[in-house]
């Protein structure tokens, strides 16, 4: 959500950036820096997951972070939905989530949005994104812009969760992957999915579910076990 609010308002501003997409903290060190500042722009947009990423930026680097946070158990949700996460997997996102948070949370350089807020008043938190970065945009503009939907079609996201169910499905059965599995079907399948996901904007055909997005779902979907142990965590 950020990453695409950051995108927006350099382009309402009509400042030039150079997009980097997505990446991990074990792939950053493929970035060429001196390719990056000859491009010249006064921006350089990235995507990741990992916070610690930021240490493996240039020093020269004046650092706008963004980290943007939801209710874990709506999170564990997703993931239970489209990763097949069990209770097994919450207490490394609850340690994963305070780590974040520790690291974060008092750095002058960071700007934290609770997506619960973002999500019920997006324009607000776009302009908040687009002040923290230092532009200036036309509230009409930018209002317009993420109004715009960047749902996949629905074909691509069939087809996303046929490829992506298969594979799950194919991890329960208890023998050995053949040579054509590794070799061939498991890259064909992998570079599939990764060409779903708009380069660009880093929309994921797997970012939608029946809620649209909307915060909460854990109230009605999550057993009282897996509750139990939230709670467990203070949540």
């Amino acid at each position: 959500m950020q990453f695409a609010y950051v995108r927006k308002a350099l382009d309402a501003a009509s400042v030039k950036y150079t997009n980097l997409q997505f990446f991990t903290d074990e792939t950053i060190g493929d970035v060429d820096w001196d390719i990056v500042r000859a491009e010249g722009n006064a921006y350089v947009v990235l995507k990741s997951h990992d916070v610690r990423i930021v240490e493996a930026l240039p020093a020269e680097a004046e650092l706008r972070i963004l980290f943007i946070h939801r209710d874990l158990r709506d999170a564990y949700l997703s993931a239970k939905e489209k990763w097949n996460y069990d209770e097994s997997k919450i207490s490394e996102m609850v340690g994963d989530y305070r780590q974040a948070m520790a690291y974060l949370e008092n750095r002058d350089d960071t700007l934290i949005q609770a997506y619960e807020c973002a999500f019920a008043d997006q324009n607000t938190a776009a302009l908040e994104v687009a002040n923290f970065i230092g532009v200036t945009v036309d509230e009409n503009l930018m209002a317009d812009a993420v109004g715009k939907s960047m749902k996949p079609s629905l074909l691509k996201r069939i087809a996303f969760r046929l490829i992506h169910n298969a594979a799950h499905l194919r991890q329960r059965v208890p023998i050995g992957k053949t040579w054509i599995e590794k070799k061939l079907i498991r890259p064909v399948s992998r570079g599939a999915l990764k060409k779903m996901i708009d380069p660009e904007s880093q929309v994921h055909p797997d970012h939608f579910s029946k809620r649209e997005g909307a915060p909460g779902g854990w109230v009605e979907l999550l057993s009282d076990e897996e509750k139990a142990v939230f709670r467990d965590f203070g949540f």
